[in-house]
C-alpha cells in the first residue's frame, strides 16, 4: 500500500470558485520501486522484442539533397511472422504510439504504418 507524504498538491477546481482540491502526493517503498523497476524492464522486453523482424518488413527510401528519409512498414507481412492466435493482438498493438516511437527509434526516420 501506498504511504501518504505530508505533501501535497492544490488544484483549483473552478476559475470562478474559490474551492481547492487537495491530491496527496504518495511515496513507494523501495521494493514497490524495484518491482516496478523489473515490471517496466519485462514489458519494454517484451514490446522490443515484437518488432525485432520489423526490419524484413519495410522499404526505406531516402533523398540525399532534400535530406529525408521515409520507411514503409509493410504491415501483412510484418502480421504474418506471427501465430495466427498473436495477431489481432500485434495488429492493436501496431496503432499504438508505443509502436509508433519503436519504429522511428529503429529507423530514424518518417515511418508510414
Amino acid at each position: 500500500m501506498f504511504h501518504s507524504n505530508s505533501s501535497s498538491i492544490a488544484t483549483s477546481t473552478s476559475s470562478s470558485s474559490s474551492m481547492v482540491t487537495t491530491i496527496p502526493i504518495y511515496n513507494i517503498s523501495q521494493s514497490q520501486q524495484n518491482a516496478v523497476d523489473v515490471i517496466c524492464a519485462h514489458f519494454y522486453s517484451s514490446f522490443y522484442s515484437l518488432t525485432t523482424q520489423l526490419k524484413t518488413c519495410s522499404i526505406s527510401s531516402s533523398d540525399s539533397v532534400k535530406k529525408t528519409s521515409a520507411t514503409l512498414i509493410m504491415r501483412t507481412p510484418f502480421l504474418n511472422l506471427f501465430p495466427p492466435n498473436q495477431r489481432n493482438f500485434i495488429e492493436n498493438f501496431m496503432e499504438t504510439q508505443m509502436f509508433s516511437n519503436r519504429v522511428d527509434e529503429m529507423f530514424g526516420t518518417h515511418s508510414i504504418i
